[in-house]
């Protein structure tokens, strides 16, 4: 696991939309324009093949995964709160690894 509270991140949207190091306010408000048609994903990395990111496909129907290195590190949940996403994008983006305890993470196979 690495320690995200000493790497810089990378916000990427759907839409081409790139921010480095965004603030708390930056990653709610990313998060908030998702919508199911057109920009419907974000990804936060910290390092290459580790990130936390979301998806859309449906008003208030989320996924949220996070990799944390390795394919056996990669997990997903299902969230119908853009809330708790958001909470989550901004607790990874400051280092602190708390949200991992808010979900029900299942393993991803690609």
């Amino acid at each position: 696991m690495q320690d995200t509270s000493t790497l810089r991140t990378r916000l990427e949207l759907a839409d081409g939309t790139i921010l480095r190091s965004p603030s708390s306010w930056e990653i709610s408000e990313s998060l908030r324009s998702l919508e199911p048609e057109e920009n419907n994903f974000a990804i936060l990395a910290t390092a290459d093949e580790v990130y936390i990111q979301t998806a859309t496909d449906e008003i208030d129907s989320w996924v949220l995964e996070y990799r944390d290195g390795s394919a056996d590190r990669h997990f997903g949940a299902s969230v119908s709160d853009v809330e708790r996403i958001i909470s989550a994008f901004t607790r990874y983006a400051e280092g602190d690894r708390s949200w991992l305890e808010d979900f029900q993470w299942e393993p991803v196979s690609l």
